[in-house]
């Protein structure tokens, strides 16, 4: 009897062998997207999003802003383009 390890690698043997022979499309994923693992890069990005979206809150709550139509044309007073 195999074990799902085994039967995984065996899937994915057909499938490439299927891709190789021109039977089948070749597909491009990796199972880092596959199952929703971030990469480094994309951690870091959001991150830095994450930052930025807790410096432009702060400075909304302190009142810095120069109101709503300055917020929607991307700038404020602040100087963080909140």
């Amino acid at each position: 009897m195999k074990t799902n390890e085994e039967k995984r690698w065996e899937r994915v043997r057909e499938h490439l062998l299927s891709e190789a022979s021109g039977n089948a499309p070749a597909r491009f994923s990796s199972q880092r997207t596959l199952f929703g693992i971030k990469s480094h890069v994309e951690s870091v990005i959001e991150a830095a999003a994450e930052e930025e979206n807790a410096k432009c809150e702060d400075a909304l709550r302190r009142g810095k802003g120069d109101g709503p139509a300055a917020e929607s044309q991307g700038r404020g007073s602040d100087g963080l383009g909140c």
